[in-house]
């Protein structure tokens, strides 16, 4: 705690250092708030200008860039009747195998490639079942 001889004390420095002028190393409110003012219109200067500086570099953005004309694309005649005559053979052996589905569901036909030799005919041992 600061007793009164610690005020009495620092109240004699304070006014016989400088013959009753303030000591320079306390805290001046004029002088802050000077100081505080002047930076913060230095800051907002140099936010401004470099503000600036990027709104006149892209400012004309749409003009650097290469602004191509858009072209329609054509209506292929053949490559659409391909396509349609490809969906509807998809269409058709989809709903095949949808009435053979109900015929039997544990029936999966089984691919195997041609065999040239009889000893590949040999190593087939048929579908492999999986358990799960």
């Amino acid at each position: 705690m600061i007793d009164k001889k610690d005020i009495i004390k620092m109240a004699k420095h304070v006014f016989k250092r400088g013959k009753g002028y303030p000591d320079r190393r306390l805290i001046h409110p004029k002088r802050e708030w000077t100081v505080g003012l002047f930076m913060s219109l230095l800051v907002l200067f140099v936010g401004g200008t470099a503000a600036a500086q990027l709104y006149s570099t892209y400012r004309n953005v749409n003009t650097l860039l290469q602004v191509t004309p858009a072209t329609m694309p054509r209506y292929n005649a053949q490559a659409v009747e391909t396509a349609l005559t490809e969906y509807r053979l998809r269409e058709q052996e989809y709903e095949s195998l949808q009435k053979n589905k109900g015929v039997s569901q544990s029936v999966v036909p089984v691919v195997t490639p041609a065999a040239t030799t009889s000893d590949q005919l040999e190593e087939d041992t048929g579908p492999v079942e999986l358990e799960f």
